[in-house]
């Protein structure tokens, strides 16, 4: 389970640094502007989550303090079925919980 563990944390590790480069250097302003860069940001967050969902439970269990099942449940906030996508809170994620998910994936690899 460790090399298997590994390699979640390293697909883990991809998938919020597509997150973060997608958006790097993009201000609030530039972002809400932008529809196509909205919808590529969610499409990318959209993996993250499936990604997460799919983990083996004793993985998410091992790992508790990255927080997975707040990501498992991100679908729920970012989209709505009467408004469609929230874009405040997908600017929200991407520039404030990734820096925490980061930061306590960072503590386990290393």
């Amino acid at each position: 389970m460790i090399s298997e563990s590994k390699k979640y944390l390293n697909d883990l590790s991809h998938l919020l640094t597509d997150i973060e480069q997608e958006l790097a250097g993009i201000g609030y302003s530039d972002f809400i502007n932008n529809r196509k860069l909205i919808i590529k940001t969610v499409e990318k967050i959209e993996d993250l989550i499936d990604f997460v969902k799919k983990l083996p439970v004793e993985f998410k269990n091992d790992y508790i303090n990255l927080n997975l099942p707040a990501i498992e449940n991100l679908n729920e906030k970012l989209i709505n079925s009467e408004s469609g996508v929230n874009d405040d809170e997908a600017w929200h994620f991407c520039k404030r919980e990734i820096i925490k998910i980061r930061k306590s994936l960072q503590a386990v690899i290393h």
